[in-house]
Parts: C-alpha cells; sequence; structure tokens
C-alpha cells in the first residue's frame, strides 16, 4: 500500500479519523447549532391549556374568576336544570366517564342522579303541555358568562 506523502503546509497526516483542520468543529461552537427542533403541540395538550385559562363570570351580581373549564360546566348545568334533555344527557355520559375517586364521599350515585333527572324532564314536560312556563320562574336564566367587549 502505497501512503500519500505530505503537503508542506500539512502539520500531520490525513486519514481515517484524522479529518483536516479545516473540517473540523470549532472550539466553542456547537456541532448542532439549531438543536432539536421542538415538539408539535398535540389537541389534548391545546385543549387542556384553553380550559385552564381563567375568565371573569358573574353569579348573583358578583364578578368571580374561573376556569373556562368550570364556566363551561356551569353553563351546561345551568342548561340542564333549564329542561335541555342534550345538556342533561352529556352531563350523565361526563359523570359516568370519570373515574372513582377513593373516598365514599366523593362517589357519584348515577341511579339517584338519572332519577332526579327524569324527574325534572318529567316536570319540565307537563308545565309545556299546560301551557307555558309556571310564574315564578319566567325569567329567563341569564347567562353566567360575560359577553367580550369589542368597543
Amino acid at each position: 500500500m502505497e501512503r500519500k506523502e505530505r503537503r508542506p503546509g500539512d502539520p500531520y497526516e490525513v486519514g481515517f479519523g484524522k479529518p483536516p483542520k479545516r473540517t473540523r468543529f470549532k472550539q466553542g461552537r456547537s456541532g448542532n447549532p439549531k438543536g432539536r427542533p421542538r415538539k408539535k403541540p398535540d389537541l389534548y395538550s391545546e385543549l387542556t391549556k384553553v380550559l385552564r385559562e381563567n375568565v371573569t363570570i358573574t353569579v348573583d351580581g358578583q364578578q368571580e374568576k374561573v376556569t373556562v373549564q368550570q364556566a363551561l360546566l356551569r353553563r351546561l348545568r345551568d342548561q340542564a336544570l333549564r329542561g335541555e334533555f342534550w345538556a342533561g344527557k352529556l352531563i350523565q355520559k361526563v359523570v359516568a366517564t370519570l373515574p372513582e375517586s377513593g373516598s365514599e364521599s366523593g362517589r357519584v350515585d348515577m341511579q339517584s342522579i338519572g332519577a332526579k333527572f327524569d324527574r325534572i324532564m318529567a316536570e319540565s314536560a307537563r308545565k309545556e303541555a299546560e301551557g307555558g312556563q309556571d310564574p315564578e320562574n319566567a325569567e329567563a336564566v341569564p347567562d353566567p358568562v360575560e359577553p367580550e367587549n369589542d368597543e
């Protein structure tokens, strides 16, 4: 095997494992200057981030800061209590999918919730058949979330 002769300016032999000095990594500079690309957020993490944002709602004339998730759940509860069938069914599905807590006091009795919901729905249907709402509750329930002012 024939060896290549060194050029006059080469201070050492260039070969396997011995790259030329001009192509080596420079001291103090990373070999990967841009770094690893950031992870693209998935739908679950984006949804969680949005639901944890704070909003201001009005409850009984008092302003209260709550998360978007809490505001949505309160709105869903109000709609279910007003007799919106789909809202009650949605609440039942959500509660059914929740993991049970370790304590007895934290458990939710789905049968009693279902029975109460059925009673509310039957009463609502009876009132509609009789010709309208109860005069005591004739006033519409206001939206608990304040609208954004675009002025």
